[in-house]
Formats: structure tokens, C-alpha cells, sequence
């Protein structure tokens, strides 16, 4: 439970690592049109729990994005609002953020974990704002992530996602942060 949802997430940890590295979901199957909300937001096929699963890093996190893989009942009480002009609200971000929040909690006698934090799609714009507002993630990777979403739905001609944050406020915080940013070739 983190916030006012529940997150499907699946963890990998040891006791031994200083590090731990962070996969968030993309927006998965929030449309099943261009004018069609979908009933059930969860990917297809989980491209970030796919990347989580190759890493061969000691302690790995996979966090899917709210209101993806629940069952019907949780389902019907997840607004479709989070997976549609809200999916990078401050509810949502705040909620990602207290996922991180129990990750940080040191095991132990050993210090509090450092983050890095690599997000697929949508979980990369989610990633990059997690990134620049706090202090325990040094290492930010994205992949085919739509870091402008102003830009990313004028350019697709879908609706303006006006209840989620954008990253052109906090550009100078993330700047401090180690960042690899990813994308095809051929990816418009």
C-alpha cells in the first residue's frame, strides 16, 4: 500500500549491497483507442520487470505503475484518471516515492541503500522526477521514456496530460544526477 493505491512490486535483496536498482513500469495499456480509455491498465508485455529480471545486480526492485495488475475488485476502486491525464500526478509520484521510502530502509546494521533508478516509457518520466526530488538517487537510465510530455502528446495528437508533472521545473535538480537517456532510432 503506498499513498492511496496499491502497487504491484517484486524485489530481489540482499543485505550486502550499498545499491539498489529500480525498475518502474511504463504506462501500459492505458488506451485501447486513440479515443478509448482502457478498463485495465496493465501492460501487455512488462518491459521493465523484463529489463529487472536480466539484472545481475545484487538487490534489484521492479515497481509497476498504480492500478496495474490488480484484480477486479482493487481495480474498481482505481480512478482511470491515474493511468490516463494523471499518471504523473503528485499522487502518484508521492505513492512511487513512498514504495522507494521502504527500499531505503536499511537491513540491518547497514547503511541506508542509494538508488539507481531506470524506467521504461512513461516509468522513465516517473524515474526522472523521482530522480530530481530526492537525495538517495544518483543514477537515473530511461528508456524510450517521453521526458516531455507537453511536446510527446502535441507531436501524437492525444489528449494534454494537464494534472501531471512536468520535468522543465526541476530541470536544475536533475542536472545533478547521473543520467543515460535511451531510445531507437527510428523512435519518433
Amino acid at each position: 500500500e503506498a499513498g492511496v493505491f496499491t502497487i504491484a512490486t517484486a524485489i530481489r535483496r540482499t543485505n550486502l549491497s550499498d545499491r539498489i536498482h529500480v525498475y518502474i513500469e511504463g504506462d501500459g495499456r492505458a488506451w485501447t483507442t486513440r479515443s478509448r480509455l482502457s478498463t485495465d491498465p496493465t501492460p501487455r508485455r512488462a518491459t521493465a520487470l523484463a529489463l529487472a529480471v536480466k539484472d545481475t545486480h545484487p538487490s534489484v526492485a521492479y515497481i509497476a505503475r498504480p492500478c496495474q495488475y490488480l484484480g477486479p475488485a482493487a481495480l474498481a476502486d482505481c480512478a482511470p484518471q491515474y493511468w490516463s491525464s494523471h499518471r504523473y500526478s503528485q499522487a502518484v509520484i508521492k505513492a512511487i516515492s513512498e514504495v522507494l521510502d521502504e527500499l531505503a530502509k536499511p537491513i540491518g546494521g547497514e547503511p541506508a541503500p542509494r538508488f539507481t533508478v531506470v524506467g521504461y516509457s512513461g516509468g522513465g518520466t516517473l524515474a526522472a522526477l523521482l530522480s530530481a526530488m530526492r537525495d538517495d538517487v544518483d543514477g537515473l537510465i530511461t528508456v524510450a521514456a517521453n521526458l516531455d510530455h507537453h511536446r510527446w502528446t502535441t507531436f501524437h495528437g492525444v489528449s494534454p496530460l494537464h494534472s501531471s508533472a512536468s520535468l522543465d521545473t526541476i530541470l536544475e535538480r536533475l542536472a545533478k544526477v547521473h543520467q543515460c537517456h535511451l531510445f531507437g532510432q527510428n523512435d519518433t
